[in-house]
């Protein structure tokens, strides 16, 4: 058979890694792309990929969330990253960065990773009208050790996502372009996270929370918190000491060396290495009697 063309709809910083190594790595050839500026992200993927497809000379449509149609020329539609309904088509792929049938909906890497999870990876399906619980094409799983930042994590979902969609295309040019039905009994789900899911809960335990700020780093906003009406972004987190306090209070200063704050938990202490202003300057510590909030 030919070699499959294929449209791409991504979106993000993952959508961006996505499409360069697809163009890099797999062979197929790219028709059109569609992209977007993705909400609460600081990259600016969507110029990214808007700059990769130009100097491709391949078309690409910014802003184009939802596509009417699809070109009739197009094998197959690869989706990385995107957060709108498309319109029902047999050739639509969604790559889900989540190991389905766990971890459906939003989010779904950044949720495994401050849960703690063992092991992240790619889900390749064909969408249905409930998201993220049509057939799977193809997986791929990677194990994880903490800590771990977003960053990272992505970056080594790109050789997950890649390994996936070569097993479509190969599966596509024998001729078996069909799924497995998931165990909908062991689904479970990620829900969408707005601003306040940026906000630490200094209730949760100490680890809980360093996974949270490793999770919410770049390309996201980080991990937010304030002392009194002061904003602050926390960028890099490890635990403190193991400490037992006979009244526990989360999100009190407990101890301040050069600069830098250590703060109680739920359980345990977190010491704030890499604190930043609202302007992104460099925060450091001065008062003890503070609370984080």
């Amino acid at each position: 058979m030919s070699t499959p063309k294929i449209a791409v709809f991504a979106a993000g910083e993952k959508g961006r890694a996505f499409l360069a190594a697809i163009l890099r790595e797999v062979t197929a050839e790219v028709l059109e792309v569609r992209t977007y500026k993705q909400p609460r992200t600081l990259d600016d993927a969507d110029s990214a990929i808007a700059e990769l497809c130009n100097s491709r000379n391949i078309p690409v449509f910014i802003g184009a969330r939802n596509p009417t149609e699809i070109g009739v020329n197009i094998d197959i539609v690869f989706i990385v990253g995107w957060q709108y309904l498309l319109p029902r088509d047999p050739r639509l792929v969604v790559f889900h960065d989540g190991l389905l049938p766990r971890f459906r909906g939003f989010a779904p890497t950044v949720s495994a990773l401050i849960a703690g999870e063992a092991e992240i990876g790619v889900t390749a399906l064909q969408p249905i009208d409930e998201p993220d619980a049509g057939p799977i094409l193809t997986t791929h799983a990677q194990q994880v050790t903490y800590p771990i930042k977003i960053r990272d994590a992505l970056e080594r979902l790109t050789e997950s996502y890649i390994i996936c969609a070569n097993d479509v295309i190969r599966n596509f040019s024998d001729g078996s372009f069909s799924g497995t039905p998931q165990d909908h009994s062991a689904a479970t789900y990620s829900v969408w996270r707005d601003d306040e899911d940026f906000r630490i809960n200094w209730s949760d335990d100490a680890l809980r929370i360093c996974r949270t700020v490793d999770a919410l780093g770049w390309p996201y906003q980080g991990a937010r918190t304030q002392v009194g009406s002061t904003p602050l972004t926390i960028l890099d987190a490890i635990p403190g000491p193991d400490l037992r306090f006979e009244l526990n209070q989360p999100g009190k200063l407990w101890s301040i060396s050069e600069g830098i704050g250590t703060v109680i938990c739920g359980r345990g202490t977190v010491v704030l290495r890499d604190v930043r202003d609202a302007d992104g300057n460099p925060y450091r510590f001065e008062r003890l009697r503070v609370r984080l909030n």
